[in-house]
């Protein structure tokens, strides 16, 4: 019998042809001994990208053997098909805490995601004559410059999320061991400091020693596949597919700050004293998650009435949940174990099945968030354009508008006059077949006029942090990261660069108002936006913002019981993605910057001082003219001790 045993390395070479086994760059990162992938120092900058080895794509021969009008169609009923996949496959992992199996969903899918075939749709593009499909050629060709890299790393990927959901870590005061993804949980219920700080130490060991290595190759491998695709660098094809000039908004960024730095200060002193009971100068990034959960208001927001509520907030403005197709939008609110805690809308098929999960797990956050997401969900639900690429692709900062619009309604004394009315109602035994099931009998207090306040003042504070972060900290720290030009931050940030460790621990200090620690700067690679997203969250602050001035304007202050409101926005939802925050803007008239954020802040922050009682209202205006005459006799109300005379 002839021997058939194989020498190690050409057994390694077979498997690697079969596929049996993944090639060095995504196998055995994170490893304690691997012998192809050392694992780099997380305390080292990540290198630069090395100069591509291959030639810029540049193909002359047509990509695909047919001409533009058949082959586009084809391109974008396969795309289609291969995002819906996606949104399936995060749905089951999100709601039953499935593993990914992001590469999975490449295969067969090499030559749609491939650099021919965004040669194809570039060549399409140059001879399609129709503004509205060269438009919608332009969105596909994005999303599959973004998917191609996505395809490459989706190995990397995979391990990150096996990585996370098989991380664990001991704390001193629980008995068993707890799961990574349950600590932000724990964060925010957290009393007392040092466990807090105990638990920030625990994610950051775990980021240091697991997550790290990995999102450092990625990080290299993404820079490297974006100028392969003839691209300046990653942050030109992030530019691109946004749609959105960074220098311009990253200068916005730095005036709002500086303009806000006031109002900033005071907010978040305050919301430190009355959430934590300590001063500002004693605020850790371990605080973060229970400082703006707003503790104080947490038994006027029991779990049971958070999706109700939202329910209610829909049908005062004429909406509910039904969709364009006369579908109804999914809402799971069940409380499995491996569910994650943040809501999230998926649009699996627009708008006919739009499904939202949500976890009720307490706390203003997670209120917050859902009408996040339930804006997300009304927007797809109601897109009725035709053309797929408007309805899921494209720049997503006016979904991200739209979302965020229903979301900031939570420092609106206006909404909260109106919760708390919604409140009594509960208490008086109705809205009984709305709560959400399984979570016991509701026990609410109510919402006073001083908790209202409260509730205000910390929102605006998490609004400011937003657009701080948001807007200016992670621009600069992310054009540098990926190996952007300096001369796009130049103006407003002169440090040092080459740290990234050290300049994410710089900017990102200054943007939160108090000092950040060495665990803080562990999050250096893991805080970081997917293609800069972070543009589109920059742009949607700004426009939400001035949504709600337009709205108040055009159907009153209490615009939250006008059912004038939800058709207005159906009109303004119809044509999905097509438009960027930028023309929905234009349209209104307005320019997209932060005048109306900053008019907003300071209104909604002087109507919460005399909520609290800090500061008097101020005294109506008196009729001049007509003398008032005689006042009328009246009867006091039942119950009352005095009546009310009418002026």
């Amino acid at each position: 019998m002839r021997d058939l045993r194989l020498p190690l390395s050409s057994l390694v070479a077979v498997l690697l042809v079969l596929g049996v086994i993944s090639a060095p760059l995504q196998g055995c990162a994170g490893q304690p001994k691997c012998p192809v992938c050392p694992r780099p120092s997380v305390h080292e900058p990540p290198p630069p990208p090395p100069p591509p080895t291959r030639r810029r794509a540049t193909v002359k021969q047509p990509a695909w053997p047919m001409s533009c009008a058949v082959g586009m169609p084809l391109l974008a009923r396969q795309a289609a098909a291969h995002l819906h996949l996606v949104e399936l496959l995060a749905w089951f992992s999100h709601t039953r805490g499935e593993r990914s199996y992001k590469r999975t969903l490449f295969v067969g899918r090499e030559r749609l995601i491939s650099r021919r075939t965004l040669a194809f749709i570039k060549q399409c593009i140059s001879e399609e004559k129709d503004p509205t499909a060269r438009l919608a050629y332009r969105y596909l060709r994005g999303y599959l410059a973004t998917a191609y890299i996505e395809r490459k790393t989706a190995s990397l990927d995979d391990q990150l999320s096996a990585a996370e959901l098989g991380a664990t870590v001991k704390l001193p005061w629980l008995a068993a061991r707890v799961p990574y993804r349950n600590l932000p949980v724990l964060l925010v219920k957290e009393k007392k400091p040092a466990r807090r700080l105990a638990i920030n130490q625990a994610m950051a060991d775990v980021r240091r020693r697991v997550l790290n290595p990995l999102l450092i190759k990625k990080l290299v491998r993404s820079q490297e596949l974006a100028q392969w695709m003839g691209y300046r660098s990653y942050v030109d094809l992030s530019s691109q597919v946004r749609q959105v000039k960074l220098g311009p908004l990253i200068t916005l960024g730095a005036r709002f700050v500086r303009d806000s730095q006031p109002l900033f200060d005071k907010l978040m002193a305050s919301v430190a004293k009355e959430s934590l009971g300590v001063p500002l100068s004693r605020l850790k990034r371990s605080d973060h998650g229970r400082l703006f959960a707003a503790p104080k208001v947490r038994r006027q927001l029991p779990d049971k009435l958070m999706l109700p509520t939202f329910k209610y907030f829909l049908q005062g403005i004429g909406l509910d949940t039904t969709t364009a197709a006369g579908t109804r939008i999914l809402i799971d609110d069940s409380m499995g174990p491996k569910k994650r805690y943040r809501a999230a809308c998926y649009p699996l098929v627009v708008p006919s099945d739009i499904r939202v999960a949500v976890k009720p797990a307490g706390g203003l956050s997670a209120w917050v968030t859902l009408f996040h997401e339930g804006g997300h969900a009304l927007h797809f639900a109601w897109t009725k354009t035709r053309r797929w690429e408007f309805q899921q692709l494209g720049s997503l900062s006016l979904t991200e508008a739209f979302a965020e619009l229903f979301a900031r309604a939570w420092e609106d004394p206006a909404w909260l006059k109106r919760y708390a009315g919604f409140i009594r109602e509960v208490r008086r035994g109705k809205h009984r077949k709305g709560l959400t099931k399984g979570l016991g009998r509701v026990r609410v207090r109510p919402l006073g006029r001083r908790l209202m306040g409260y509730l205000v003042r910390s929102r605006l504070a998490y609004n400011l942090y937003l657009a701080r972060r948001y807007g200016w900290a992670k621009l600069i720290y992310e054009v540098a990261l990926e190996g952007g030009s300096p001369k796009l931050f130049s103006s407003v940030y002169r440090g040092q660069t080459a740290d990234r460790r050290k300049l994410y621990r710089t900017l990102f200090q200054q943007a939160y108002g108090y000092k950040l620690n060495e665990d803080d700067a562990d999050r250096y690679l893991s805080d970081v936006d997917p293609f800069f997203y972070s543009a589109d969250y920059a742009r949607a602050f700004m426009l939400a913002d001035i949504l709600h001035e337009h709205l108040r304007k055009k159907f009153g202050r209490d615009w939250y019981s006008n059912k004038k409101v939800g058709p207005y926005l159906k009109s303004l939802w119809a044509d999905g993605n097509r438009y960027t925050a930028e023309q929905i803007a234009a349209r209104l008239s307005v320019p997209l910057d932060y005048t109306a954020s900053l008019a907003r802040l300071k209104r909604l922050y002087q109507e919460a001082e005399v909520l609290s009682g800090r500061k008097p209202a101020r005294p109506r205006a008196r009729r001049v003219g007509r003398h008032p005459g005689p006042r009328k006799p009246c009867k006091p109300r039942r119950g009352a001790v005095k009546c009310k005379i009418p002026r």
